[in-house]
């Protein structure tokens, strides 16, 4: 089975990830990344601000165990308002899956696809 300290790596370099593109692209832009364990999930996020005065934008990703399996899904919410902008479907790990590069390949994808989202409602 895959490991929860596997995962939870995976998803804070895929959003170190998103977080260096984005500054590349807008770098002014600042961003914090951090993680709280609520209950028996796992809520990881990034917190973007295009300035100190205007409201975070976060993606905001919880990892939930259910059974043998992991659940990963998440969110873009403006911060102030708690819109959310978008929702990111739920990825989950194959009962059988012994390895955690495919998994953690498609967490990563997941959330680099969210980079149009943010840099657009970061303008």
């Amino acid at each position: 089975m895959i490991s929860e300290d596997v995962v939870v790596q995976s998803i804070t370099q895929s959003l170190a990830m998103l977080r260096n593109r984005i500054k590349t692209l807008m770098p002014t832009t600042l961003c914090h990344i951090g993680e709280t364990v609520v209950h028996d999930a796992r809520h990881i996020h990034a917190s973007f601000l295009k300035t100190p005065q205007e409201e975070t934008l976060d993606l905001c990703i919880l990892l939930r165990l259910a059974g043998t399996q992991f659940i990963v899904t998440g969110d873009v919410v403006q911060g102030g308002s708690g819109e959310v902008l978008r929702e990111l479907g739920p990825i989950v790990s194959s009962e059988r899956e012994e390895e955690t590069e495919p998994f953690g390949q498609h967490i990563c994808r997941s959330i680099l696809e969210q980079e149009d989202t943010l840099i657009q409602a970061l303008r």
